[in-house]
């Protein structure tokens, strides 16, 4: 650890004051021996997904500035100051990759949105099915959970989606050129929506996402991320151009952990959204 921190000062960096929050579910195209580790890692924690002050308490706060995000880049009809009415989503069909036990699956579902939620991790899918089955059933109606790889999807439902939503998850794969090009081919044409959310690799990140959030402040469970795997978004961008697509935003995020809150980082060094158009 101490050799990688005194490479990435080198970069010349500045210093960061909160950490980042990407607990994320395990998820991939494939299933690799070091996919394995990460399903069997979430197993582990697939109790804790519902408890808003328990290891995944930042994706439950999380779920106030992604889910605007998602609706901002898939809703027509956004007011100019980014918000949107009451049940906005009513009618789209969104696929949540990774979708661990639901946290953003129900959020989306509340907003109107039909979800399919896919994961690897059976026991967060066990989860997050017996919260959605505890719920109203005109809610629960909307919610629908599979066990399943992006790649399965791509296959099986092509063009099937009016958004994709990956958040948390692309930092976890074995391929990110595959997995995003399978996220793509869920997509539907002429106007769908992918929206991605993930951890940038730079010095803050590890520093914040790695050494503070996992072993000084215990805001995410130690051994969740490997700094290697963080994604910059000019490879997404890169992605999105090789895709077809059109970029439509990037929003860079850090969370204040006494707040409880994200707060706007336009120069995305932590934690990012960002968003295309097929």
């Amino acid at each position: 650890m101490s050799a990688l921190l005194r490479r990435l000062s080198r970069g010349g960096s500045s210093k960061p004051s909160w950490p980042a929050v990407g607990v994320s579910r395990s998820f991939s195209s494939s299933t690799s021996a070091e996919t394995e580790k990460e399903i069997a890692h979430f197993n582990k924690l697939a109790k804790e997904w519902w408890d808003p002050n328990g290891p995944f308490a930042g994706l439950h706060d999380y779920n106030k500035v992604r889910v605007p995000f998602v609706e901002k880049n898939l809703v027509p009809y956004a007011r100019q100051d980014g918000s949107v009415a009451f049940q906005s989503l009513s009618g789209f069909r969104i696929l949540d990759v990774g979708c661990g036990g639901g946290l953003l699956t129900d959020s989306l579902a509340r907003k109107g949105a039909s979800v399919l939620g896919i994961d690897l991790s059976e026991e967060s899918l066990k989860v997050a099915m017996q919260h959605r089955d505890q719920q109203p059933k005109a809610l629960c109606d909307l919610m629908t959970f599979r066990k399943a790889t992006v790649k399965e999807m791509a296959e099986s439902e092509p063009e099937a989606f009016d958004c994709v939503v990956a958040s948390e998850v692309i930092e976890h794969v074995d391929c990110v050129d595959s997995f995003f090009h399978d996220c793509v081919k869920c997509v539907k044409s002429g106007g769908g929506a992918l929206v991605i959310t993930t951890l940038n690799r730079t010095a803050e990140s590890y520093l914040l996402g790695i050494v503070v959030a996992e072993y000084v402040m215990g805001l995410v469970p130690k051994g969740t991320h490997s700094w290697e795997k963080f994604v910059e978004p000019k490879q997404l961008l890169d992605l999105g151009k090789l895709n077809g697509l059109t970029h439509k935003g990037t929003e860079g995020l850090l969370y204040i952990p006494p707040l409880r809150q994200f707060i706007s980082e336009p120069m995305s060094r932590i934690n990012y959204m960002i968003a295309f158009k097929k």
